[in-house]
């Protein structure tokens, strides 16, 4: 009787046993599930965010935080540029009776200055709500370089018009200019600093949201980070092309001493197609066409030949005009951000073909004009749009498919781990 007590506890041991390593894997497919679940939710919600509807996963408290941060930093830009314009607006109706009564050219080209400033306040609140809505960090954090480097201009260009305008005003008007040209890159700085601590907080928030939809592709995260930098030169490229159109014109007034017709249309020939160069761009890019990068190669060749051209020809400097360092500088900076646009060009068309298309990471922009359009052509989708529709529907279909994957593999373990039981129980009873 012994032997066979001990045998029977043997036995019970490895049922027992078996019982144990039973119950492992038979939980591992719930929490396959469970993990399947986290991991397909958390993708769908990142697409669900990014078609502007809620995340599940973040708190309301969080996303709330977050879109207040996003108004907060529109409306510090705004208001920088709101009080800059005003400044430089009073300033510009003090001396401008006495500046009609100027001859010195010198003077006179400040107002060129004074364009190019204020167009400065309405590009950066351009840029800062453009990277809200692409999510573009690098974008941000050039922003602060920019709004740094404009209170540095503000603060040299109020010391060289002062030194010129204190022979031709009173001592108490020189004095209330001083004030108002003090305050401009004080205003400047403090909403940089504000915008510093906002650049920081969302460029952790893009961040994150980058890697859950594209996960750890180095070469994917790459690739996106390569085509947001191209869109981010494109947006200053223009910035220094329009600095570049006021200068040509200040210099063309200063040669003739009056304003022509003429000088004015071939400048904003320029500046149309640049803009449209950047829109073909845009799409060339996201869409991934070769034909149209090409077109744009060749227009980007052209142009950058036709800016070492006029460096070359303006390089030597003279008296002849109050504005020919200033447009040097411009046409030098022109050059360059042209040349780094088209070596991002290049990069990003080297990256065609490898999943960045397919993964629906694409400009705000351009994905509005592509809703709008299928809208259109599309009755069925006209109210609610036909890209939500496929995206929730390719969400369900993935969803349904990771489930029907998960339970075949659950149902596998299962009747495998049956097979063995029986196995076990059979040589018990042999």
């Amino acid at each position: 009787m012994e032997p066979s007590d001990k045998s029977d506890q043997i036995n019970e041991g490895q049922i027992s046993g078996f019982e144990l390593t039973y119950e492992s894997p038979k939980a591992s497919p719930e929490s396959s599930i469970d993990y399947f679940h986290i991991q397909s939710s958390s993708r769908s919600s990142t697409v669900d965010s990014y078609t502007n509807e809620p995340n599940p996963l973040v708190s309301k408290k969080k996303s709330n935080h977050t879109k207040w941060m996003k108004i907060g930093l529109i409306l510090i830009l705004v208001n920088q540029s709101l009080g800059v314009i005003f400044c430089l607006s009073s300033i510009y109706v003090s001396i401008s009776p006495r500046l009609k009564l100027s001859e010195d050219n010198e003077i006179q080209t400040f107002i060129g200055y004074l364009v190019t400033f204020v167009f400065a306040m309405f590009f950066s609140v351009y840029i800062a709500v453009d990277s809200i809505l692409n999510r573009n960090s690098d974008q941000l954090i050039a922003l602060c370089v920019f709004n740094i480097l404009m209170a540095t201009f503000g603060s040299l260009l109020s010391i060289k018009i002062l030194e010129k305008i204190k022979d031709y005003l009173p001592p108490y008007i020189c004095k209330a200019l001083l004030l108002r040209f003090t305050l401009i890159p004080i205003i400047i700085l403090i909403s940089s600093s504000v915008l510093i601590y906002y650049t920081y907080h969302f460029f952790k928030e893009f961040g994150w949201k980058r890697y859950k939809h594209l996960g750890g592709n180095i070469r994917l995260n790459f690739a996106f980070v390569v085509k947001k930098r191209l869109f981010m030169f494109q947006k200053f490229t223009l910035f220094a092309v329009v600095g570049l159109c006021v200068l040509i014109v200040q210099m063309r007034r200063e040669k003739f001493h009056k304003f022509r017709l003429i000088d004015f249309i071939l400048p904003i020939i320029g500046t149309v197609l640049t803009c449209l160069a950047i829109m073909i761009v845009t799409i060339g890019v996201e869409l991934e066409i070769k034909s149209i990068l090409f077109c744009y190669a060749i227009y980007w060749i052209g142009s950058v030949g036709f800016l070492a051209f006029d460096v070359i020809r303006l390089l030597p400097l003279s008296e002849e005009t109050n504005t020919q360092g200033p447009l040097i500088f411009f046409l030098i900076i022109t050059f360059m951000m042209k040349i780094v646009t088209g070596l991002n060009t290049y990069m990003c068309y080297q990256n065609f073909e490898i999943g960045l298309k397919e993964a629906r990471q694409s400009s705000r922009w351009l994905g509005l004009f592509k809703n709008f359009q299928k809208s259109k052509t599309d009755p069925e989708t006209k109210n609610t749009g036909l890209t939500s529709t496929i995206l929730k529907k390719f969400n369900l279909d993935r969803n349904l498919k990771i489930k029907n994957h998960v339970n075949n593999h659950s149902i596998g373990l299962e009747s495998a781990s049956l097979k063995n039981q029986n196995h076990s129980l059979t040589r018990i009873i042999i």
